[in-house]
């Protein structure tokens, strides 16, 4: 079975409320072993090749991710994608990380160079741009 969400659900207002939350999940497993549902976000189709709609994943009105049928970009609507299909844009860093991270590292792109800081202060061009 498929649930169909349509329209737009207004933001409520009155003191204290600073916006509101959607969400949107699939099933859970009902038994001991079994699979929780899928969840599918699909844009709408586009009466040709490249037409289709985007996929946004958005925070305020910052872009984190973009989904163009084809390819996916990070940080930017509209990735710079060289005339390929099925590759990745990240946008370079607004501002790069000046904080040591703790349990892991940090990937991003300065001046069109992959980079990667790692927990002990070392940044590592991954690959020049």
């Amino acid at each position: 079975m498929s649930h169909r969400l349509d329209g737009y659900m207004a933001p409520q207002t009155g003191s204290g409320i600073d916006g509101y939350v959607s969400i949107v999940s699939a099933q859970a497993a009902t038994g001991l072993n079994g699979h929780g549902g899928n969840l599918v976000l699909r844009s709408g189709i586009g009466s040709a090749d490249g037409y289709d709609g985007y996929l946004l994943l958005e925070t305020g009105n910052r872009i984190l991710m973009v989904l163009d049928g084809y390819n996916v970009s990070y940080f930017l609507q509209v990735g710079s994608f060289g005339g390929g299909k099925s590759v990745i844009f990240v946008a370079n860093a607004t501002t790069t990380p000046t904080v040591d991270p703790v349990g892991g590292g940090i990937l991003y792109v300065e001046g069109g160079a992959l980079k990667y800081r790692g927990p002990s202060g070392t940044i590592t061009t991954v690959a020049p741009a």
